[in-house]
């Protein structure tokens, strides 16, 4: 799975291969925590949500040190991705915490 893919990658920083399985929109400040988050830990994805033809949404708790600007505090907060298929494949278009 993309996203499980990525997780593991966001903890091992490992931001090559991490940026590597979302798109253009998958950035800072859209989801992507990868150079800007510390996260040590993920629980199980959850049961995907928001489903509609090539999208779908689900949600993880994370645990991090918390952003260098705040935004993002240290501790578990759940974390919501977007992902929709693009030529054939799942890629990571968003994210947040909110859905």
């Amino acid at each position: 799975m993309v996203l499980e893919t990525y997780l593991r990658a966001l903890l091992a920083e490992d931001c090559v291969t991490a940026q590597a399985l979302g798109t253009d929109t998958f950035t800072v400040g859209n989801g992507e925590l990868c150079e800007a988050v510390e996260v040590s830990a993920f629980e199980p994805i959850g049961e995907p949500a928001g489903l509609r033809a090539g999208e779908v949404t689900y949600s993880t708790v994370l645990t991090t040190s918390g952003s260098d600007d705040g935004s993002i505090p240290p501790g578990r907060l759940t974390w919501f991705y977007s992902l929709a298929e693009r030529d054939g494949e799942w890629r990571l278009v968003g994210g947040g915490s909110g859905p």
